[in-house]
């Protein structure tokens, strides 16, 4: 009858030292797990702070991109004013040219007779 309860003993014995096995096994997992993902929250943060410091430099080079068109809008307009007003300019001084021409023609019959 020991002898059963022995054996009995035994079994329940390599039962529980298999499910001990078997939770420290489980455990360990958990701890390497734990581990993974704090450093997955530290390389997490850091990367946050990266991005960051990115999106604050790429929206510096944008307002600056803004400026920097705003300022060629200005100059291209200030280009094409000044544009209609040699255009302008150039008209009128042909126009002077032309008449002065037309005067000189005029007048040279009589500079050639004299």
């Amino acid at each position: 009858m020991l002898k059963g309860y022995d054996k009995i003993l035994k079994d329940k014995r390599k039962v529980v030292g298999d499910q001990i096995t078997k939770l420290t096994k489980g455990l360990q997992r958990l701890d390497d797990a734990r581990d993974q993902v704090s450093e997955m929250n530290a390389d997490s943060e850091l990367k946050r702070t990266e991005v960051s410091k990115e999106t604050k430099e790429v929206e510096d080079l944008m307002l600056q991109m803004a400026t920097e068109q705003k300022q060629a809008d200005e100059q291209q307009k200030h280009i094409e004013a000044e544009r209609v007003k040699i255009m302008a300019d150039k008209a009128h001084t042909e126009k002077l040219a032309e008449d002065a021409e037309n005067e000189l023609r005029k007048a040279l019959p009589a500079l050639q007779a004299a």
